[in-house]
């Protein structure tokens, strides 16, 4: 029924010029929709994916990635971010330790960073 559908990640945001300086600037998404009545904006990554942020006045406290973009190469990725002032997240866990910000597991790499409102961005390449 809806392997056929368009899938939309939907996040919590507490500022709206901040987080059309993060999505549109920073990580260069194309903002697609402003929502007339201030409650959300939209952005298009590749392939007709979208992220929808709504106006809340709390952020999210999940832990968990909220997004991930597959991309050809984590590591250049990485670099070009942080030249845009991303921050990576270090992480050692069973299963995932980030050595300058980006895990190595076999062929595949990835790499967390967080919005302004914390929300779990991650970037992976390999097949998902």
């Amino acid at each position: 029924m809806l392997r056929d559908s368009q899938a939309v990640t939907t996040m919590v945001t507490t500022n709206r010029e901040r987080t059309k300086r993060f999505y549109g600037d920073v990580l260069g998404l194309r903002l697609v929709m402003d929502l007339p009545d201030g409650s959300g904006l939209v952005y298009e990554a590749g392939k007709g994916s979208r992220v929808m942020l709504y106006m809340r006045e709390k952020p999210s406290s999940s832990d968990a990635t909220s997004i991930g973009f597959v991309v050809d190469d984590v590591r250049t990725t990485v670099r070009d971010l942080r030249s845009r002032g991303v921050t990576f997240e270090e992480y050692d866990m069973p299963g995932i330790k980030t050595v300058d910000g980006i895990a190595t597991m076999g062929q595949e790499q990835a790499a967390w960073f967080k919005d302004p409102d914390g929300n779990i961005i991650g970037v992976f390449n390999g097949p998902i």
